[in-house]
């Protein structure tokens, strides 16, 4: 008897154990996941109990909101591809379904509001989501790509703060039912996020890294000069500066201005493929910002064996190395700031009425301390200044940057710019590609000068040192 009770006793036990388990996986492990899928028919009915948030950029400016029971887009095309959509036949998309939590009300202080709404006969709220994003920015943008197909991210140097966003082509959220067939087969992609997603070879712009790693580790001189006959015959290949042009002899600073080919690549054989490769990570070069919405990740070549790049490819950017505008965006705001990586973000803060519930930050960052940024900086200036990236010059402004014409095997080259401003106390640092345009300091470099006297414009420098 004993025995039996004490079998069944134990068979209880365990079956308590199961129950508590299940419902901690469900609820707390799951359960969170489960909610915030945009097929979950709950989002559904509780969506149709309530006025659902608003999205807003960091001024207030309305993005999307909710009007007599319809989701309404009232953003540029440029940023659709982020902001996403809430469709009844598609679901919801982009940072509509991210966000889903904040804009239902589902936050601890908006469910005690609610209720209180509820008892006193008034309509449900979900909370607003402001963005850090500013909607001045990514109007500046757009016009400044006038329609090509490519990406502008911009970042505060200072915080992480995504500021501006753009992609084209995007396309209008209002009409994605109706659309979706047409959009989802355009062989222009306008449902992709280029700025998070899009991977291209960065061209020039990751001599960047080369110059940093030389100066990190003290292989050049200070007065060093270089000779530079217009081409070099390297692993059976010959490298050429742009249209075969001939440098003489310069220092790093003037090949960084001009973008010197042959250069960087003797300077790149100096630094090693191994200290190259510990200097992305020493940069989080290859760490996937996490941003609620889908990002790339840069693809850094194996080090060795099949699938990797050689040191001369690596030093102008090419081989099978890829990588993603915001995360270029990171590295030149590492480069401004002295060295510290910081994780971008894109809530600015989720609101009810004036009250914060809840404020965004970055969730990591990484230091790498180096002498080396200084005369890097000062390089990225005269090559705004005097060299390849003239057109991003804006008037009473000093502007720092570094152009790439990035040659890829499907048509004509991208062309790049990444930059900051000011070039004395960074605030904003950005990097801008159009596909298969050509030169860098032709297309890219002017898309920069526009959003950067847009940001000046709107008063972002008015504490920096111009």
């Amino acid at each position: 008897m004993k025995a039996s009770l004490k079998k069944l006793f134990f068979l209880f036990r365990l079956g308590l154990v199961v129950l508590i388990g299940a419902l901690t996986y469900w609820q707390i492990i799951v359960g969170p996941k489960v909610a915030s899928k945009p097929e979950n028919p709950r989002i559904s009915a509780q969506e149709a109990k309530l006025i659902r948030g608003k999205i807003l950029d960091r001024r207030g400016k309305v993005i999307s909101s909710q009007e007599e029971g319809v989701r309404v887009y009232l953003g540029p095309a440029a940023l659709a591809p982020l902001v996403g959509y809430t469709s009844g036949k598609r679901g919801r998309s982009g940072l509509e379904a991210t966000f889903g939590h904040e804009l239902l009300g589902q936050l601890p202080a908006q469910r005690l509001t609610n209720i209180k709404r509820r008892i006193l006969g008034q309509e449900p709220q979900g909370s607003d989501v402001c963005l850090t994003i500013d909607l001045r920015l990514v109007e500046a943008a757009a016009n400044a790509l006038g329609g090509r197909r490519g990406a502008v991210v911009g970042v505060h140097v200072q915080t992480g703060e995504i500021l501006v966003l753009a992609t084209s082509p995007g396309f209008d959220p209002n009409r994605i039912g109706e659309n979706w067939e047409k959009l989802a087969g355009d062989k222009a992609s306008p449902l992709l996020n280029r700025p998070l997603q899009g991977l291209y070879p960065p061209g020039s712009t990751f001599k960047l890294l080369v110059a940093l790693g030389v100066l990190h580790w003290n292989l050049v001189g200070a007065d060093e000069r270089f000779y530079c006959p217009g081409k070099i015959e390297i692993e059976g290949k010959s490298i050429e500066c742009f249209h075969g042009k001939r440098h003489g002899w310069i220092t790093l600073e003037e090949a960084m201005a001009v973008s010197c080919n042959v250069t960087f690549v003797r300077l790149a054989q100096r630094l090693g493929k191994a200290r190259l490769y510990k200097l992305a990570q020493m940069l989080s070069l290859e760490r996937r910002p996490l941003l609620g919405v889908p990002t790339s990740q840069t693809r850094l070549p194996a080090q060795a064996g099949r699938g990797s790049s050689t040191v001369p490819q690596l030093a102008i950017g090419q081989g099978s190395l890829l990588v993603t505008p915001v995360q270029m965006a990171m590295l030149t705001a590492a480069i401004a700031n002295g060295g510290t990586v910081r994780s971008p973000y894109l809530l600015y803060q989720a609101k009810s009425g004036d009250v914060a519930l809840l404020r965004g930050k970055s969730s990591w960052q990484q230091e790498m301390s180096s002498a080396a940024f200084a005369p890097l900086r000062k390089y990225l200036e005269a090559a705004v200044e005097r060299g390849t990236g003239k057109a991003a010059k804006v008037a009473g402004l000093r502007v720092a940057g570094k152009t790439g014409t990035a040659e890829n095997p499907h048509g004509r080259p991208h062309a790049w710019f990444v930059g900051f401003a000011p070039a004395a106390r960074p605030v904003l640092a950005l990097a801008v590609v159009v596909e298969n345009a050509g030169e860098g300091g032709k297309w890219a470099a002017p898309v920069a000068g526009a959003v950067f006297k847009a940001a000046k414009e709107s008063g972002y420098f008015s504490h920096a040192e111009y």
